[in-house]
């Protein structure tokens, strides 16, 4: 069993939901076309871990009413998020028992966009950072360090180094008042919902990029800069002393 036999092909089905953009009770940003704010709680194997961004994917094997065998497919927050919690692939052991609580999927029946999961020893893991505690009463709350303002002066790097937005901050809001060209809010009106990078699973480019809460960095490379972002891998080669 893997997650391509699930229907979930590397992050295609993710991304898209990405795109379409609205906002859920998790804190997510997906639609509520695919996600209902019907919430319910799951019980079962944990027997896959999708660790990948932009989002995790869960599989839990459990059983229906009739006692037949299901796998819900759960879908998580991106592994930086849970990487800044201290959390790692190794903080969801495959074959341990779990509950989850998530929001149902409108589309499929046993999917699920997660928003708490207790793993064994009480521990509860909020899929979403905002998302409130809901297993407080039987569970170790894993909260993680808060984020921390390195001394840039003192390390004397300039531009040059990792860069990430805090908690919180997200894309629609740093895109939201951007000087945008005459031609640039033309080009909204011919944008297909359907058929566009991220249904077509291709990587951003500039400067959506860099408008992601996932780290990107700078790297001199003399008379070029390397852009670096965690976010699909993407690297990018700015010109400092283009002819013309």
């Amino acid at each position: 069993m893997t997650l391509a036999s699930l229907g979930i092909k590397n992050s295609c089905l993710i991304v898209l939901l990405c795109v379409v953009g609205l906002t859920q009770p998790a804190g997510a940003h997906h639609s509520s076309a695919f996600y209902t704010d019907e919430m319910v709680e799951i019980a079962g194997e944990l027997v896959e871990v999708g660790w990948r961004n932009p989002h995790s994917v869960f599989v839990v094997k459990g059983k229906a009413a009739s006692g037949e065998e299901i796998l819900w497919k759960i879908e998580g927050n991106s592994i930086f998020n849970y990487l800044r919690r201290g959390l790692t692939e190794e903080s969801f052991p495959l074959n341990a028992q779990v509950k989850v609580i998530g929001f149902r999927s409108s589309r499929d029946e046993f999917a699920l966009e997660g928003a708490n999961m207790l793993l064994p020893g009480g521990i509860e893991v909020l899929l979403w950072e905002k998302q409130a505690p809901m297993f407080s009463d039987e569970a170790t709350l894993v909260t993680g360090e808060p984020d921390k303002v390195v001394d840039a002066a003192s390390e004397d790097k300039g531009i040059f180094r990792v860069w990430s937005s805090p908690n919180g901050i997200y894309w629609g809001q740093q895109m939201a008042n951007q000087p945008y060209t005459d031609a640039a809010i033309a080009s909204r009106g011919s944008f297909d919902m359907l058929d566009n990078f991220a249904t077509r699973c291709e990587g951003e480019g500039m400067p959506r990029i860099m408008l992601t809460p996932h780290p990107f960095e700078f790297v001199d490379m003399g008379e070029m800069i390397q852009l670096k972002a965690e976010l699909y891998d993407t690297e990018r080669s700015i010109c400092m002393d283009w002819p013309g």
